[in-house]
């Protein structure tokens, strides 16, 4: 790429007749032809290149190429399945226009003397030969035919040009896809496995001392940094838990940790045990095993998850191969029109040809409940389910999940900001800051009698209904977020709350129990 970005430095024209001065000027008509397409071609390959490597850059750290990464498609089906796709557009459109520029270009050096010379013909050296002066041209338009030609070819190739990215490209209306008939072919999928006999039958999940670090370069220096320290929970059967707290807490990062979603800079310790099985000991393809078919994530952003070129059933099709290969494609509709009417999708069967971008906010969370349903998973994480849709289609989400609850008897991780709506949906709550768990309880209790600080800042902090600005001020938790590459020896909430001392900053500090014992002081 250096040495292109060299070539392109040079004016095109220039270095195109200097390449061409240097070569013999008595030569046949096909070497001349020969010699001149290389040099075309080394002249346009530079802009092109970078271009297209640009882009395939940034299209490799989209999320729907890491899930497919994630899944063990291989990465030959990965790049012409997902990204080559993705500039095709660029490189018809491309293509299309260096097409007449390479014409335009040859038609200069044949009008200069240095193309393809007679009596081989070309519009250059026939605009040399028969337009040579204007009294000329005056006595015979039709001379001009050769400089209209060119422009005609020219002007069609971008017409084409235009017209295949059209084609190609989903986004655009005008190009109407052909539809692909369906046979109705019954598919059997692998039953929901059993869990295996734990001590414990009724905890699924037991997260102990999850520690998550990061190394991250700021400046010219690697730093760690501490996204979860020391993080204990346990999930049952049937239970939905929710982890609640502000942005950099750490709650994400748990449970991404979970089915081993975390990227390559990060360090894990601790336990994470799901019936039995310490998942942070298991190699990735046994790790694999769990992910979809027992541990399914659904995000904050569904639209990012999904590949802008592959409609809704392709990426049905995708799913039901990683469990079953010889799945068709008559039999995945299937089974996809099945799931997203459980899921509540309006037309499940006519959107299968559908694009992500003609699918609402809402509407792409359904599907992406349904994906993570295709596998019959026994835990769902839900990582803000919720974020950036409006009151009536959330409240339509969090029905959804308590339904599916009820029917797949599933357990749920619920992460939000909104401490309220996390209250309604589950049965206990993990109070998250700093990458710590600040507090852990019933839901009842930590909603009405909050022990910890930051958790009765939280619950203070929410606006209560019919409440107005005149008559209520607004409560917000003063100062800064912990910056987790300088973590606070002790509570990571020591320096915004309202009641810190001294003790708070030690090492393994309980903060509400040191509340109560100096409230007993005062009594």
């Amino acid at each position: 790429m250096r040495i292109s970005e060299f070539f392109m430095l040079i004016p095109s024209l220039y270095f195109i007749l200097f390449l061409r001065s240097l070569l013999n000027t008595k030569m046949d008509s096909g070497t001349s032809y020969m010699i001149i397409t290389l040099i075309l071609s080394l002249v346009g390959w530079p802009g092109c290149a970078r271009t297209i490597r640009g882009l395939v850059h940034s299209i490799k750290r989209e999320e729907f190429i890491m899930n497919a990464e994630l899944e063990g498609v291989p990465p030959v089906i990965v790049i012409f399945r997902h990204i080559i796709p993705q500039t095709a557009s660029l490189l018809i459109v491309s293509t299309a226009l260096s097409v007449p520029g390479f014409i335009m270009s040859e038609t200069t050096l044949s009008y200069l003397g240095l193309g393809i010379s007679d009596p081989a013909v070309s519009w250059g050296s026939l605009i040399n030969r028969d337009i040579s002066t204007l009294s000329n041209l005056r006595s015979f338009p039709w001379l001009l035919w050769p400089v209209l030609m060119l422009l005609l070819v020219t002007l069609a190739f971008n017409f084409l040009g235009d017209a295949l990215r059209d084609f190609y490209d989903p986004y655009n209306a005008i190009f109407k896809r052909r539809k692909i008939g369906k046979k109705a072919v019954e598919q059997t999928i692998p039953p929901k496995t059993e869990p295996q006999i734990d001590e414990d039958p009724n905890t699924l999940l037991s997260v102990q001392n999850l520690s998550v670090t990061f190394q991250i370069l700021r400046g010219t220096h690697w730093i760690p940094v501490y996204a979860a320290r020391n993080v204990s929970f346990s999930l049952k059967r049937g239970e939905i838990l929710g982890l609640v707290g502000e942005s950099g807490s750490g709650k994400s990062v748990s449970t991404t940790a979970i089915p081993g979603l975390l990227p390559a800079n990060a360090t894990v310790s601790g336990r994470i045990l799901y019936d039995g099985k310490d998942l942070l000991q298991l190699p990735q393809n046994e790790l694999r095993a769990y992910r979809g078919k027992k541990i399914a994530p659904i995000f904050q952003e569904p639209g990012r998850s999904f590949d802008p070129l592959q409609n809704i059933g392709n990426v049905f099709m995708e799913t039901f191969k990683v469990f079953a290969p010889e799945i068709t494609k008559a039999e995945s509709d299937k089974h996809a029109v099945e799931l997203l009417t459980e899921v509540g999708l309006p037309d499940p069967e006519g959107r299968l040809k559908a694009y992500p971008h003609q699918f609402s906010g809402g509407q792409l969370q359904r599907i992406g409940i349904a994906l993570a349903l295709a596998q019959n998973c026994e835990l769902l994480i839900a990582d803000e389910p919720t974020t950036a849709l409006d009151v009536t289609i959330q409240a339509q989400i969090v029905s959804l999940l308590l339904k599916l609850k009820e029917e797949r008897k599933l357990s749920i991780i619920f992460i939000s900001h909104n401490i309220n709506l996390v209250a309604q949906i589950s049965d206990r709550i993990a109070v998250m800051y700093g990458g710590k768990i600040m507090e852990e309880g019933p839901s009842g209790q930590i909603m009405n009698h909050p022990l910890h600080p930051y958790t009765q800042a939280l619950v203070n902090a929410m606006p209560e209904f019919g409440s107005h600005c005149s008559e209520t001020q607004m409560i917000s938790i003063p100062g800064r977020v912990t910056d987790p590459a300088n973590p606070e020896p002790g509570c990571p909430f020591y320096p915004r709350c309202a009641y810190s001392m001294d003790e708070c900053q030690k090492p393994d500090t309980q903060c509400h129990k040191v509340l109560e014992a100096e409230q007993r002081k005062l009594k």
